[in-house]
Formats: structure tokens, C-alpha cells, sequence
């Protein structure tokens, strides 16, 4: 990974930081903050209501999924930090991602607060004691938050019980693209970004109108500890559904779940998408080394994919819900139907 950009962030010294986290302890006030108060309409993200009355200008964006969705809706000259990316951005978005301040990791709350954020997007769980604290604790500081609804985090707002707690469609994806697009007031933005994403999908659907055959397809992450596999309620699912093809793992719950050999063995894909991560310089071609240990691995030879030699390479950020995910779909489409999408 490279070297963190966010050295020279501007933002408050410690002593500021600590009147932050202690604001209204007796002897030390928070400072007074430039950004207007939030009034007028609020939107519900995860059961917490976000105001939507006054754009943000000081925006966080934490994890590859809303680091790319600051982008999609224009957000990049009001990004005061960047976190934790998967892979390689989308070239489209590489120039303005490379102006924005960047961690490798996600920062701790003091360094956090420094930058003086008055709104953190996360596409993943960082809004827990270990991270961010509470969205709670963070509204009480002047802070707005969007958690991405794929990871709704438990009721009290502290944990994350699973890494997808829940059911994770399109349209959970279209809903937070709308809403981010409310609350930082780039609503016409946010429907482009939709109606593009609804229109390569559509596309995808009309050449697959009349095909039948539906190829088994399995997401995998060959890791230390074993395999692990996106399951069904994971948006994943949806995404092979609708290029055409079947998640033989629909039944297993969860994101990155733990399976043995034998168990991928005995679900015969006929097509292996292998998760490159994690890393600003990590692309699909990682999984060329991965790829070739399963291609020589005797006990998988008998499986479709390695006998046929469908083995193809997917990023993590591909995988997760955000503006990728039609991409996904007419991704997978191509592995899934080489025939018709070539």
C-alpha cells in the first residue's frame, strides 16, 4: 500500500480534540463549528434519522464502497478523508481519488475528529467502539452519518453481529445512492447514477431474454483459515441471478462465510470468481497466483470450473453493494454467458 496522503490535513490540534470528546465536561467546551445546523427533512438510514436540510462540506468517506460513491456523485472537492480501499478505483474516479486526503486503515476517532468531518459515509462497519464510536456519539458532536444498509449495524448502533446482517438487493443499493444524493444535495446526480445502473442491467436482461441455461457460480476467497464464500442474502446473489446464472451457495447465510473443500466440491460450479483484496493496487489480476494453486490442485480437478478453466479474477469492491454493482452484473454476465457478452 502506499504511504498515507492525510499527513497535512487541515483540522484541530489535540487539545481541540479532546474538548470534541469530552464536550460539555466541566473546563473544556467544544469549539463553535462553521457548519450550519441541519434543519428540514430527514431521511431514515438504518433506523437513525439523518438530516437533509443543509449539504454537507466536510465529508469522510470510509471504506472502497463510499469512497466510490463520494465520487460517482461529485463529492470529491468536499472530501476532507478517504479510508480503506480494496482495490484500484475506477479510472474515472482515480483523479479526484488521488487529491482526497487517504489512510490505509481506517483512522482512529481522535485523528477522525481532527479532520473535522460534519458527515461520515461507510460502506462497512465502522461505526462501533473499536472505530467510530456510535453514530449516537457522533451526531451528539455535530457530526451526520450515512451507514451504506448492507451494513445496518445492531439496535443499540455499537456492534456489527455480521458482516451482512441481511437480505442486500438492487434496491437497497439504488436507495442509498438517492438518499447520499438528498443529503449532500446532489439529488440529480444520484438519479443519473441510478438510471445508469438500471440501464446496463436492463441491457443485460434483454440478451438474456430466452436463454435458459443458468450456470453454477461460486465467489470465493481462498484464505489461510480455508474458503470462504458469499452466501445468499449477500448481494452477490442478486448480482448472479441477474446475469443469468445461479449462486450455489443461495443457502449458506452471510458475507465471506467459512466452507471446507469438499463442500465447494460437492456444489460442482461450473464458474470460480476468485476476491482479489485488499489494497489501492490490488486488481483482478492478483488471483492469477491463486488461480493457478487451484488449477494444480488435485483434489479440485473434477470440478467444472477448474476442469473447463472458468476461473476468473473479481475484485472485493466489485462484490460489495455500491455504484459497482450493476458493473457486477454485466461482469459476471460474461463469464456466465461468454456466447453472448464475449
Amino acid at each position: 500500500m502506499s504511504p498515507t496522503r492525510a499527513g497535512g490535513a487541515p483540522g484541530r490540534g489535540p487539545l481541540a480534540v479532546l474538548c470534541a470528546l469530552l464536550a460539555g465536561a466541566a473546563g473544556c467546551s467544544a469549539p463553535a463549528s462553521d457548519t450550519p445546523a441541519a434543519h428540514g427533512p430527514e431521511i431514515d438510514n438504518c433506523g437513525m434519522a439523518v438530516p437533509a436540510g443543509d449539504p454537507p462540506r466536510r465529508i469522510f468517506a470510509a471504506y472502497h464502497n463510499a469512497v466510490e460513491m463520494a465520487h460517482a456523485l461529485g463529492l470529491g472537492d468536499r472530501l476532507v478523508g478517504t479510508a480503506f480501499l480494496d482495490n484500484t478505483v475506477l479510472p474515472e474516479y482515480a483523479d479526484a481519488q488521488a487529491a482526497a486526503p487517504y489512510y490505509p486503515a481506517l483512522p482512529s476517532k481522535e485523528e477522525l475528529l481532527r479532520l473535522e468531518p460534519d458527515f461520515v459515509v461507510s460502506g462497512y462497519g465502522s461505526f462501533t467502539d473499536d472505530a467510530f464510536g456510535s453514530r449516537g456519539d457522533l451526531a451528539d458532536l455535530g457530526v451526520r452519518t450515512w451507514q451504506f444498509t448492507s451494513m445496518c449495524p445492531t439496535e443499540d448502533g455499537l456492534g456489527q453481529e455480521a458482516l451482512v446482517p441481511g437480505d442486500v438487493t438492487m434496491d437497497d443499493v439504488y436507495a442509498d445512492i438517492e438518499g447520499l444524493g438528498e443529503v449532500t444535495g446532489t439529488e440529480e446526480r444520484a438519479a443519473e447514477v441510478v438510471a445508469g445502473m438500471r440501464a446496463d442491467i436492463e441491457e443485460v436482461t434483454a440478451r438474456l431474454d430466452g436463454v435458459e441455461e443458468r450456470p453454477r457460480v461460486a465467489v470465493v476467497s481462498f484464505e489461510e483459515d480455508g474458503i470462504r464464500v458469499l452466501g445468499g442474502n449477500d448481494i452477490a446473489t442478486e448480482v448472479i441471478e441477474l446475469a443469468g446464472a445461479e449462486n450455489v451457495f443461495a443457502d449458506v447465510s452471510g458475507r465471506l462465510t467459512k466452507v471446507g473443500v469438499e463442500e465447494l466440491v460437492s456444489r460442482d460450479p461450473e464458474v470460480l470468481l476468485f476476491l482479489t483484496c485488499c489494497g489501492e493496487d490490488v486488481d483482478e489480476s492478483d488471483a492469477g497466483p491463486r488461480i493457478a494453486e487451484v488449477r494444480a490442485d488435485p483434489a479440485l480437478a473434477d470440478v467444472p470450473a477448474v476442469r473447463d478453466d472458468r476461473l476468473h479474477g473479481f475484485t472485493f469492491a466489485t462484490s460489495s453493494a455500491g455504484v459497482r454493482s450493476a458493473d457486477a452484473v454485466v461482469q459476471v454476465a460474461r463469464f456466465a454467458h461468454p456466447d453472448l457478452f464475449g
